[in-house]
Order: structure tokens, then sequence, then C-alpha cells
């Protein structure tokens, strides 16, 4: 009797079942394409932010704590003309990444929380510290660095690279912090 019961009712569980996947792929579906739009864009976003990250804080690490110390045994000379050279091709790729960074990282808030409020300390913290690195930068590039490119003394040249050095261990710091709370949040 149960078997006869078991037979008799399975044809009704695939039918159930077939009905179900009917209406239930579109959202299947659906679910695919909201992972696609908005967890791909999270996942892009998120692969911008580390690179344009890297690559300004790595820079900055680099030249202050490879670069710096191998110029020592350099004459003052070589070592202005060394700054230039260096400054030159690297402040203008910080052009590029800060954007990318602040804008990847402003995005991503807005996606994963909505709201600034909701957000957890960590990325709050990183998102009031990006934009004050931006101005750092950004004061470095039209103050010591402009005075760097425009002039011939070099006691005023040696003056600009000092001012750039502090300005970019005081962005270093910040973004070995930033980094620190990325971890965090």
């Amino acid at each position: 009797m149960v078997e006869f019961l078991k037979n008799l009712l399975r044809p009704e569980y695939y039918f159930a079942r077939h009905v179900a996947h009917v209406l239930l792929l579109p959202l299947h579906s659906l679910h695919g394409w909201l992972v696609y739009q908005f967890g791909g864009e999270i996942f892009m976003l998120l692969g911008l932010h580390a690179i344009a990250g890297a690559v300004w804080v790595g820079g900055m690490f680099f030249a202050l704590l490879i670069l710096r110390p191998a110029m020592a045994g350099l004459d003052a000379a070589a070592r202005i003309a060394l700054h230039r050279a260096v400054l030159r091709r690297f402040l203008p790729v910080v052009w590029v990444a800060m954007p990318f960074l602040l804008l990847s990282g402003w995005r991503m808030l807005q996606r994963t929380y909505g709201r600034f409020v909701w957000v957890p300390w960590p990325v709050q913290t990183m998102a009031v510290i990006g934009p004050v690195m931006a101005a750092v930068f950004v004061a470095l590039w039209f103050g010591p660095y402009k005075r760097l490119r425009t002039t011939s003394d070099p006691a005023e040249a040696a003056a600009a690279i000092g001012a750039i050095r502090w300005m970019i261990m005081a962005n270093l710091l910040l973004g070995l912090l930033t980094t620190m709370l990325a971890g965090m949040g």
C-alpha cells in the first residue's frame, strides 16, 4: 500500500517541482544578473582601489625608505637631478591613481552601505583620510614641487626637496594607517 501511494504521488511531486522551476527561473536569472551587475562592479572597484593604493603608497614607501637612503653617497647636484627625474615620473602617476582611489572608494562605500552613517568606523576613517591625503598631494604639487621645477638655485631646490620629503612622509603615514584600517573594515 505504501508503495502504491509513493507511485501515485510521484508524478505530482515532479509536476510541482517543474512548476516551481519554471516560476523561479526568472528569479534565478535576476539573481545572477544582480550579482553580475553589483557584485562584479564591487570586485572591479575593489581591484582598481587596491591597485591605485598600491601605486601611491608603494611609490611613497619606495621613495622615502629605499631611494632616498641609496642617494646618500651622491653629491648635492646629482641628488637634486635624481630627485627631479624621479618626481617628474612619479607625481603624474599619482595624479592618475589618486582620483581612481578616491572615486572607487566612495562608489564602493555608496554601493555597500548606502548611507555614510551606516559605515563601520574603520571605513569612515578611511573615507576621511583619503581626501586629506589628496589635499596634501595637491599642496605638494602646487607648492614645493612647483618651486623645484622652476628654480635653478641649488639651495632653493634642496629646500623644496626637504619640504616634499616631509609632505610625502606625512602622506605615507596616512596611507599606511589607511591600509591598516582596510584590514579592520
